[in-house]
């Protein structure tokens, strides 16, 4: 029984060495996002950066979302990101992979800076007979405009 113990924690041993060592093979490390910045109401830009190791990857492409934004080689960092696409949510999920190997890579969330909010939203109801009620809203925004429509888009409100 000792010698089955002992293939199996050979074995074992191995397999730990063997994923430890995929690992170490990654150029890619620290992951820098900075300039996040919002172009139009959708559409904003921010720099990419890492910290280059060996082995240096000979390329790395950048994934934005799970779609392939571009390849690029490490003489192009940092990159300048600029889409047109992006998902348009909270974040957007960054991927930059070595073209190389796959198991290299490093990812990040950026903060979408085009996305409005609106936030302590509170209401009072007035005036309610059969016929109609009014409401009076109130709360903060921040990245919007100083006007919004209403759902059937037949009033245009303004803000105080």
């Amino acid at each position: 029984m000792e010698k089955i113990s002992v293939k199996y924690f050979f074995i074992l041993s191995l397999f730990f060495i063997l994923s430890y060592n995929a690992n170490a093979d990654c150029g890619i490390n620290e992951l820098i996002i900075s300039n996040v910045e919002c172009q139009e109401n959708t559409n904003y830009s921010f720099s990419l950066n890492f910290a280059i190791s060996n082995p240096q990857p000979d390329s790395f492409e950048i994934l934005v979302n799970g779609s392939l934004y571009g390849i690029f080689s490490i003489d192009e960092l940092p990159i300048t990101v600029v889409q047109s696409s992006f998902s348009g949510n909270e974040t957007d999920h960054i991927i930059v992979r070595d073209r190389n190997n796959y198991d290299c890579y490093q990812e990040a969330e950026v903060l979408n800076p085009c996305d409005c909010s609106l936030f302590n939203l509170q209401y009072t109801k007035f005036n309610c007979n059969n016929d109609s009620f009014y409401i009076k809203l109130d709360f903060d925004h921040s990245k919007t405009g100083e006007s919004f429509c209403s759902w059937n888009d037949r009033y245009i409100f303004r803000l105080l």
